[in-house]
């Protein structure tokens, strides 16, 4: 009898308490945060405040009865005015206007390829409203012009700082200032010791608070796939085929959504540098101007640290130092020992719930197809595809799917940048577009789109700095008689493939391909007939 007392005492706790996780059960008076998230973490240096100077910014209250009107994100862009503004309004004007936030390189390159503006540059279309805020309107299967707006919302804007980051190990982050500032883990797990916060539930940051301490695992959120940031840490993003993808086939969940091949990481990474310590805020963040490329908003040159030619910090016996036409080359393109070379970009647009046919595509670091096709694929009568627009948030009928005829890491053609300096160059990028209805009616089939100002197709080569620095430039005939720097492709054999290798002119009218004469000086720099075409 004593024993069922027991029992029942204790069913009637579980009633009256039920799913309690807070230190004191008892209290429903919410603006009391401590309460339950005893053990929480400072905001961090600079920021001892009241919980409610960031999370509760208009309560003027003593007692609040629900959860919900607390600021889970003070620091996201629909808060960040009202917050962080009161103490850095000029940090948070200049983010608006930054990279970060317009995606003015990809949107305005990519739209004039499509054939959808005239120019790429100086920029016209953002993703934030600080130019033209990019047209949301429903794709025309029939032109890139008309598709590539769809294209850019659903396909490359994931990492825009207005978007929260997706709940896969690797993607895993916040939106505005907290992009950055507030840490997350791959595995997407809190480890501090707020006992309110489930340590096993995925998609909270390391801890609670801010930090400019940005360490590069917090870049890499973003700057994953065949981009930079991933070459720093000798990352090359596999193809997307199965036979490719070994680790998930095999059952390992990968970071970043897709397998990757290891190369030779950058020299500064393997020497413990973040790239903070060379990317300042005035680029990170903005200077208050409107860049519409990486090449404007950079700054940053080898020189910081290593103070020009002369410098110790040089090697004084090198002799290629030491060669007057050198001075115009890029550092990289001599110390990089390996660049991103990705080949004929497919991209499909389908309403067609066809997940069988496309299934070998799953795995192509984007976080909205793999949970797609694992919902779909089994079902007899699959639903059509939505997938969101990153920018409203919204589901949207239809899917895009991308896939490469190739990808290397081999000899790296050479160009002019924006500043006038020898450049390595990198194919961004060759569409082949094509579309299909939900009936499955093909509408474009492997189109090459056409330049916005009917100079040709609407392929680009673009100038590009490798993060894969060794301490060791390469040999001189990686550049010297090399036909693949000088721009006539990796074979001598023209087909549809090798005719990918050859450099076609940027999409950014300031920087430009070799003319014959500098193909020639570079092949053959002593005058003796050494190339070989």
């Amino acid at each position: 009898m004593k024993f069922l007392s027991i029992i029942i005492l204790i069913l009637q706790i579980l009633i009256v308490f039920p799913n309690c996780t807070c230190a004191s059960s008892s209290v429903t008076n919410y603006f009391l945060c401590n309460s339950c998230h005893q053990g929480i973490e400072k905001a961090g240096k600079g920021h001892a405040f009241q919980c409610k100077k960031c999370h509760l910014p208009n309560f003027d209250g003593r007692e609040l009865k629900s959860h919900e009107p607390i600021i889970r994100n003070p620091a996201s862009p629909k808060w960040q005015m009202v917050v962080c503004a009161k103490c850095h309004k000029e940090e948070v004007e200049n983010v608006k206007k930054s990279l970060h936030a317009t995606m003015a390189g990809i949107i305005n390159q990519t739209r004039y390829l499509w054939g959808a503006q005239s120019v790429s540059w100086p920029p016209t279309y953002s993703a934030n409203g600080i130019l033209k805020r990019l047209p949301d309107r429903k794709p025309d299967l029939k032109s890139p012009a008309g598709l590539v707006d769809d294209f850019l919302r659903r396909k490359c804007l994931r990492c825009h700082i207005s978007v929260q980051g997706a709940k896969t190990d690797g993607l895993y982050r916040a939106t505005g200032c907290s992009s950055c500032h507030s840490i997350y883990d791959n595995d997407g797990l809190y480890k501090g010791n707020d006992p309110a916060i489930d340590k096993s539930r995925k998609g909270y940051p390391r801890k609670h608070g801010l930090t400019a301490d940005i360490p590069t695992t917090q870049c890499l959120h973003c700057h994953n796939s065949n981009h930079v940031g991933a070459d720093y840490v000798g990352l090359f993003q596999s193809d997307f085929n199965p036979i490719y993808q070994e680790p998930i086939a095999t059952g390992i969940k990968p970071t970043y959504g897709t397998a990757y091949i290891r190369l030779s990481p950058d020299v500064h990474f393997r020497s413990g540098i973040k790239c903070i310590d060379c990317h300042e805020k005035s680029e990170i963040m903005g200077d208050g101007s409107v860049p519409g490329t990486m090449s404007e908003a950079v700054k940053v040159s080898c020189t910081k640290c290593h103070r020009g030619f002369s410098s110790p910090g040089f090697a004084q016996t090198s002799e290629a130092h030491r060669i007057k036409q050198h001075k115009k080359l890029r550092c990289s393109v001599c110390h990089a020992k390996w660049s991103f070379q990705d080949y004929g970009l497919s991209v499909i647009f389908t309403s067609e719930p066809s997940y069988r046919k496309w299934r070998h595509l799953m795995y192509q670091g984007d976080p909205n197809i793999v949970p797609l096709f694992n919902r779909e694929l089994n079902k007899r009568f699959p639903d059509i595809p939505t997938t969101p627009d990153f920018i409203t948030g919204k589901l949207k009928q239809g899917m895009w799917l991308m896939a490469w005829r190739f990808r290397r890491w081999e000899y790296m053609p050479l160009g002019i940048d924006t500043r006038g300096r020898i450049a390595i160059f990198r194919p961004q990028y060759q569409y082949y577009i094509s579309t299909v209805d939900t009936a499955g009616n093909v509408y474009l089939d492997s189109v090459a789109p056409q330049r916005g100002d009917g100079t040709g197709i609407g392929w680009a080569f673009n100038p590009y700095s490798p993060h894969t620095i060794a301490p060791a430039g390469r040999s001189c005939n990686s550049c010297h008689g090399n036909r693949v720097s000088a721009g006539f492709g990796i074979f001598a054999s023209s087909d549809l493939d090798t005719l990918h290798t050859v450099p076609i002119k940027p999409a950014d009218p300031r920087a430009r391909l070799f003319t014959r004469e500098e193909k020639k000086k570079l092949l053959m720099p002593l005058d003796t007939p050494r190339a070989h075409f």
